[in-house]
């Protein structure tokens, strides 16, 4: 056998080796929760049948990660329905919470809207803005008028898959301009 050859034979069974090192390294008996002791009390089939497993799991994981890649990168895409309710608001003249109602509102991709905050009771004019945002599958709410690092929102909500069926989140309290306290925000998939 060649120099060049005998070089190649070994690299070769160097690459072969640190495959099959790296696979090892991979899985140890405790990924599954069992300890050495444990696991040397298993047979070689028992053994061979728990890192099958192992692998299969692992492989499942992936493929669900990767469908929830595909599947929020779709979602992005969709409009939002948004619900505010319950809690509290400040008002002009910014000294006092105040129960409010809101109408939901549609969120577009890559768009801010504002939505009316009423006083409830109160006279037309006894409301304030609540601006949302909807960019890259993040919702944010409430942004600060004084707060550059919070200009965009004082509470951001990240995608979700709950959001296809529909998610309240409770208790939000916000410091922004509106200044939310205990408000729900329900976000769902518009169709």
């Amino acid at each position: 056998m060649s120099h060049h050859k005998k070089t190649l034979a070994v690299c070769l069974c160097a690459i072969g080796a640190l495959t099959v090192l790296s696979a090892c390294t991979t899985f140890t008996p405790h990924a599954l929760g069992i300890s050495d002791t444990e696991w040397m009390g298993f047979d070689k089939n028992k053994q061979e049948q728990l890192k099958n497993l192992y692998y299969e799991q692992k492989q499942q994981d992936s493929k669900a990660a990767a469908l929830y890649t595909i599947k929020s990168a779709a979602n992005f895409k969709n409009s939002l329905m948004i619900t505010v309710s319950g809690g509290t608001a400040i008002m002009p003249p910014f000294t006092n919470w105040y129960a409010y109602q809101a109408k939901p509102f549609t969120l577009i991709p890559e768009t801010c809207a504002e939505v009316s905050l009423q006083k409830v009771p109160g006279e037309e004019n006894d409301q304030i803005m609540l601006r949302a945002c909807y960019f890259n599958g993040t919702v944010s709410l409430d942004p600060s008028k004084i707060d550059p690092n919070k200009s965009k929102g004082t509470i951001i909500f990240h995608y979700s898959p709950i959001w296809d069926q529909g998610f309240t989140y409770q208790n939000i309290t916000t410091s922004g301009y509106v200044r939310l306290k205990n408000a729900n925000v329900a976000i769902r998939i518009a169709n």
